[in-house]
């Protein structure tokens, strides 16, 4: 057993947990037990692995290391939420959904009506056949 470092995707604060951690960590795994932080209660990440990631992250410009850092989380909505600043404990709890996590849905379908009228305004006007009654 090795004592492995986790740090919270919420508050940053450090944990440690025991356990089998493998000997070579994939970037693309989430190896390890789930581990909720002491302080805040937000998911945590082993520090071993943000290492590996973080090097995946500099040769391949498209990662992004916070993205992968909150696919530690259980909720499905994080990165929303999160970006939102809804993320909290109850989040990692297996909850049904709440007012709060449709925030980040509503967010994004008036962000998506704003393209759709702008795209309206630009698209030129179109002759719509009618029909006889």
């Amino acid at each position: 057993m090795a004592k492995v470092i986790y740090s919270c995707i919420n508050c940053s604060g450090k944990c440690t947990r025991e356990w089998e951690a493998p000997e070579v960590w994939h970037w693309q795994r989430r190896s390890g037990p789930k581990v909720l932080c002491p302080k805040c209660g937000g998911a945590c990440f082993p520090d071993p692995w943000r290492e590996v990631a973080l090097a995946e992250c500099q040769r391949d410009a498209r990662l992004d290391l916070r993205t992968l850092e909150l696919g530690w989380s259980a909720c499905p909505n994080v990165s929303r939420c999160f970006g939102l600043g809804h993320y909290a404990r109850d989040c990692e709890e297996a909850l049904p959904v709440r007012p709060k996590c449709l925030a980040g849905l509503y967010s994004d379908l008036e962000s998506l009506d704003k393209r759709l009228c702008a795209l309206e305004r630009k698209a030129p006007a179109r002759r719509v056949a009618r029909c006889a009654v």
